[in-house]
């Protein structure tokens, strides 16, 4: 996706602000943020990334440096060096909740809704009990994912820092709906495309066909 689209499509949706977690690089999050500040963009702009680590994926928010480590202890430890926050994306995807449990006290939040993954009443149920602030992230690769998942944060004005901490706090509410089922197999369309990976094509084909056959839009997340 294009930087400035990014922000000109945030700010008609009345996003104040949107973090941006490029897979294993800060860059997307560095050029939407000067180009923020090129536009004199009202929307703020956090930089991150989504690591992908020994013990799934990870994502670091308010970065200013690259990570180049894979072991999840050495990524957290990069984070924190940076005075980021750690936050584990869609945990009952991509991830063993064993591991995800053993991470609990290195780890700032947890993403409870996001636009790609669904989840069900007991996986919430126990998110909720993991006594950490719980987000809401769209988790967008196209211009019409952003801003379907949503965190609210109760605060008149923001900054960054003001976000950060009250991130931490959890004076936050998670809101939003699931995007279309063909996005996701798109996305691994597009990577087996991209890496030349005949395997991840031909499955991510597969996905997309039957992707086709779901009700994709209008289903609405639980407001928290």
């Amino acid at each position: 996706m294009n930087p400035a689209k990014i922000l000109k499509i945030a700010e008609r949706r009345g996003l104040n602000a949107i973090a941006i977690t490029d897979h294993n690089t800060i860059t997307g999050g560095v050029r939407t943020f000067e180009e923020s500040k090129e536009d004199k963009s009202e929307v703020i702009v956090i930089t991150g990334a989504e690591i992908a680590t020994n013990k799934g994926d990870l994502i670091g928010l308010f970065l200013n440096e690259e990570i180049k480590s894979k072991d999840v202890f050495e990524v957290i430890d990069s984070i924190r060096a940076q005075g980021g926050l750690v936050l584990i994306p869609h945990p009952f995807n991509s991830h063993k909740f064993g591991d995800v449990a053993a991470l609990m006290e290195h780890v700032d939040l947890l993403e409870i809704y996001n636009s790609r993954y669904p989840i069900n009443p007991k996986q919430k149920k126990i998110l909720e009990t993991l006594n950490k602030p719980l987000v809401a992230g769209s988790d967008a690769h196209f211009y019409r994912e952003i801003g379907l998942c949503l965190t609210l944060i109760y605060e008149e004005s923001i900054c960054k820092e003001e976000i950060r901490r009250t991130l931490l706090r959890g004076k936050i509410a998670v809101l939003g709906m699931y995007g279309p089922f063909c996005f996701k197999p798109m996305s691994q369309i597009i990577k087996g495309l991209k890496c030349k990976d005949a395997k991840i094509l031909g499955m991510a084909t597969i996905n997309f066909i039957r992707s086709l056959f779901y009700e994709s839009l209008g289903r609405n997340l639980i407001e928290k």
